[in-house]
């Protein structure tokens, strides 16, 4: 047993360290140190486990281009895919974690009451609950026991601000310091102490009740993304088998291009449903390739210029990004739309080169059209047109000669041709001569590629401004939150406005920014702090708890936020009937996004083709009929 852990060990150490698996191995630590503090051995365990997961995942992923043939299609839907498993398998696994975090928790808090009951100590009653409890709750239990019996108290919720799983384990910690520092009270004839693990452990049950209400929404929103790209190749070899004339659509320019949205649309989609389903946090994220890219002095430089240059704009973004939870800079926001619109652009590029190669070679090549030629051709003439003309399309290579010429060379190497088929087949060959040769770039496509490159410009930004919209819909269970903390403290005599504050700073994700810049000059000018506080964040909800801080020097801390108290249960199934209704607005667009790539295929890549093909050769016929 020993000699298999020093081998697990060995190899975590060594996948920690390698150049392709060190930055996954790293985010994941970050988030396993959260969500099981001090377990060690249990987190490498779970790191490789995942690690597993994902390599096989990507090496299926992997065997699959390979028997699909090493072509764009293949190369560009397998690099999608693995950037979605690499995220899947991910997100997956840590949210069950903190799934089974939660649930444990619920027990923990109906634990803690039973033994405080017992012991009237709110530190043993913390402690004993997590002997009872098992896996990652029973080391936030304990860790929290430590974080109680540490004497700088005042430091305590700031030093759990960064390691704590979400804010029910924050709440959790403020509950049982302000009972330990200001002591229980008694209100309504209850425990306040009690009163509010009881208020906890019900908004621990509403966000249990939301995630699974979330999970069932959106359960197989992601494989309807992706699905589509996957099955393209499918698609084109069942509707070629069945009619072979669409070679010419799936392998032209309108084939490649539909392939080409429904890939990036499978993506974006992707995105969509993700950002919707999951709650934004600010949380510090890489960003290498920017980082390096800044690295550069003279880039540097220039992108700091053109920021200065306009700095209301760049204000005005930079308030964006906080807005959106983002952690970038300005200067790396800028960096990257450039970044994405150069991408955009050779991507533009490489698309009209490859298209162009593509109808190129299949002017050369193929022959699937040969037999709509002449009605009067029959199998050995059939066979000769096909070895005849793939051959001299490439001996003329772009150039277009004259029928005279292509008939005299007909004849050399069909030497028993009937007259019309060798003038129908030269025919033919001129024909492709001629389109192969327009096969170049035309002069819209450079603006094409100049649009492209503009939208590339502009896509981070207008995500971000997306994501903002989304994220607006997650303030309330801040707010909520704001007032779960104010209703612990209003009680105590020593509470102070500047204080709820400080409480609240150690809550705040969305408002958090703002929060501490109206700390930072309460003690200059206590009226005018709050009042630019309520002018950055119009958020009602919000602002109502910042106009009865306002309050307070007249009426008091608790007389200021009774209606809060009065009206807690009115909030919590407020929240419960919000909470559905969000849900159900972020599932219609999520399935809105998700089916995009859907229709798009169906309709673009299924029925279109064999709907035009078949009125083409409708039209074919019927000019064939009148001709005889």
């Amino acid at each position: 047993m020993k000699s298999l852990i020093r081998y697990r060990n060995r190899l975590y150490e060594f996948l920690a360290q390698w150049i392709v698996t060190r930055r996954y191995i790293h985010k994941l630590e970050l988030e396993y140190d959260i969500l099981r503090p001090g377990d060690r051995s249990g987190k490498r365990s779970k790191i490789l486990r995942i690690l597993g997961i994902s390599l096989l995942a990507m090496a299926a992923m992997i065997g699959w281009s390979v028997r699909q043939g090493l072509d764009g299609y293949s190369v560009t839907v397998t690099a999608a895919m693995l950037y979605i498993v690499y995220h899947q398998v991910i997100h997956v696994h840590l949210k069950r974690e903190e799934y089974r975090l939660l649930s444990d928790l619920e027990n923990f808090l109906g634990d803690m009451r039973h033994e405080y009951y017992v012991t009237q100590m709110v530190d043993e009653a913390v402690y004993e609950a997590a002997q009872k409890s098992r896996g990652p709750m029973r080391l936030h239990g304990e860790y929290i026991y430590e974080l109680l019996s540490d004497p700088d108290m005042e430091g305590v919720l700031e030093r759990y601000q960064e390691s704590a799983p979400n804010g029910y384990f924050k709440t959790l910690l403020a509950i049982c310091m302000s009972a330990i520092q200001f002591g229980d009270k008694i209100v309504d004839r209850q425990s306040l102490f009690l009163m509010n693990l009881s208020n906890l452990k019900r908004e621990v049950n509403v966000e249990l009740l939301k995630r699974n209400r979330i999970s069932y929404a959106f359960s197989g929103l992601v494989v309807v993304c992706v699905a589509p790209m996957l099955a393209l190749k499918g698609i084109e070899r069942w509707g070629i088998g069945n009619l072979p004339e669409l070679v010419e659509f799936y392998h032209g320019t309108w084939g490649v291009l539909c392939a080409v949205w429904i890939v990036i649309s499978s993506l974006l989609s992707y995105h969509i449903v993700m950002v919707l389903k999951e709650n934004i946090r600010i949380r510090t994220t890489e960003h290498p390739v920017t980082e390096r890219i800044l690295r550069i002095p003279l880039i540097h430089r220039l992108l700091w210029a053109c920021l200065n240059h306009n700095y209301g704009r760049t204000m005005r973004q930079k308030e964006i990004l906080k807005r959106a939870g983002d952690s970038m800079s300005v200067v790396e926001l800028l960096c990257r739309r450039i970044l994405f619109g150069c991408i955009a652009f050779f991507s533009g590029i490489c698309i009209s080169v490859a298209v162009h190669g593509t109808n190129r070679n299949r002017l050369s090549a193929d022959v699937t059209n040969v037999e709509d030629l002449s009605a009067r051709a029959d199998e050995d003439a059939l066979r000769e047109m096909k070895r005849v003309i793939p051959m001299l399309t490439e001996r003329y290579s772009g150039r277009v000669p004259e029928e005279e010429t292509v008939q005299f060379h007909i004849r050399e190497l069909w030497p028993q041709g009937e007259e019309e088929l060798v003038s129908v087949t030269a025919a033919e060959i001129r024909a492709r001569c001629i389109r192969i040769r327009a096969e170049r770039i035309h002069w819209y496509e450079p603006v094409i590629w100049l649009l492209l490159a503009l939208a590339g410009f502009f896509f981070p930004f207008w995500f971000l401004l997306w994501r903002t919209k989304v994220r607006q819909m997650n303030m309330e269970d801040e707010v909520i939150q704001f007032q779960s903390v104010i209703l612990m403290l209003i009680y105590f005599e020593q509470v102070t406005v500047e204080m709820l504050l400080r409480w609240m700073e150690n809550f705040a994700d969305i408002f958090h920014t703002s929060i501490e810049k109206c700390i930072n000059n309460y003690p200059w000018n206590d009226k005018k702090a709050l009042e630019t506080l309520k002018e950055e964040e119009p958020f009602e909800p919000f602002s109502r708890i910042i106009e009865n801080m306002e309050m307070c020097e007249q009426i008091g801390v608790r007389k200021a936020f009774e209606e809060i108290a009065v009206d807690r249960g009115h909030f919590q199934e407020k929240r419960k009937q919000e909470n559905e209704v969000r849900i159900n607005k972020k599932a219609v667009y999520a399935r809105i996004a998700a089916y995009v790539p859907l229709i798009s295929t169906v309709g673009l890549y299924l029925i279109v083709p064999f709907v035009v093909e078949s009125m083409s050769q409708l039209m074919q016929y019927s000019i064939q009929m009148q001709s005889l």
